[in-house]
């Protein structure tokens, strides 16, 4: 294996397809929530933790179309399966 190099592809089309996964069940999580909140089944304040499951949802969004993954980078492994 060769040497790490920063900011190159080091998730394969598996670790994308997952993270696109995640990613979309977090973002649809999140929006659920919300239409629970807004309809007064919940009280308002949660709204707030919803930056959480968004947050990491647009992570793996990006992180699935970049095919960079920042834990990897930071441990400076590939997963090219």
């Amino acid at each position: 294996m060769v040497e790490y190099a920063p900011g190159v592809c080091n998730i394969g089309p598996r670790g994308r397809i997952e993270r696109a996964a995640f990613g979309i069940a977090a973002i649809i999580f999140s929006i659920g929530l919300w239409h629970l909140a807004r309809l007064n089944t919940l009280p308002s304040w949660p709204i707030l933790l919803l930056f959480l499951p968004l947050a990491a949802g647009f992570i793996a969004m990006f992180e699935a179309v970049l095919g960079f993954c920042v834990v990897f980078a930071r441990e400076g492994v590939y997963d090219l399966r």
